[in-house]
């Protein structure tokens, strides 16, 4: 092929069409989006029409999309969210047991014989809201239709609050280390340190915080029979006569 066929002609290049640009959506969108959105451009073939996909660990090592693979993910949220890309294929594993990544079509370009859908220009309106983060080591949640990557760590065991366990300096004067009233109950129903003891030289009224106790005075109970009592007994006599009169008359 001649030089002067080749003049004017462009090498390859990935094309931003305007009218995407223009909307929107488009500015509606993070920076880390649009930078997502141009990797997936850069590996859709107008001939071919196919789906494009690209995975966390590429994102990161091969694409530069930032240092972070959960961030990747939120991106690709994003992009669904505003209709620049809708879902082809969720993740998957393949036949030889290693995960695949989600492919998805380009809503401005063809795919598989259709013509572009042009999602984006149907947005509501309503903003893109990030996934809540799971715990405070700043986990999100990963993309539910990226390649598998690390399992997410799930929330830890719940802690009890500090109001929960009370340090030696918030020790009562009865020596006790009863909870806040708002845990089970009042710190003057909690027992007092002579009540609970295996000492029997405790004196109560020594004790700070305590109320002296009364005395208790022994007294030999009264026992009065009861009128059956009375009646078993004189039968039991009267049995014991009659079994002495008939062994004397044998």
């Amino acid at each position: 092929m001649s030089k002067r066929s080749n003049k004017g002609k462009l090498p390859p290049f990935t094309a931003l069409f305007r009218h995407t640009t223009k909307t929107e959506a488009w500015k509606a969108l993070s920076v880390g989006a649009k930078a997502t959105y141009l990797a997936l451009q850069s590996l859709h073939n107008d001939k071919a029409q196919n789906a494009v996909f690209i995975s966390a660990r590429d994102g990161v090592e091969k694409y530069g999309l930032g240092h972070d693979r959960n961030a990747i993910g939120r991106w690709f949220d994003e992009l669904e969210h505003y209709g620049f890309i809708v879902l082809v294929q969720g993740a998957h594993l393949g036949a030889s047991g290693k995960g695949k990544s989600a492919t998805y079509r380009l809503t401005d370009r063809y795919h598989a014989g259709k013509p572009p859908t042009y999602d984006f220009q149907n947005w509501d309106g309503v903003p893109f809201e990030p996934p809540k983060r799971i715990d405070k080591r700043g986990i999100s949640r990963l993309h539910q239709h990226r390649e598998k990557q690390n399992p997410v760590r799930t929330p830890q065991t719940v802690y009890p609050y500090t109001t929960d366990i009370r340090p030696d300096a918030e020790v009562v004067e009865n020596g006790n280390k009863c909870p806040h009233t708002t845990d089970i109950t009042n710190e003057s129903e909690c027992p007092y340190t002579t009540d609970i003891s295996n000492s029997p030289s405790t004196d109560a009224a020594s004790t700070p915080g305590t109320a002296p106790r009364p005395e208790l005075v022994w007294s030999v109970p009264t026992i009065a029979e009861l009128p059956r009592t009375v009646y078993l007994r004189a039968l039991v006599d009267r049995l014991a006569v009659e079994e002495a009169e008939l062994a004397a008359a044998a």
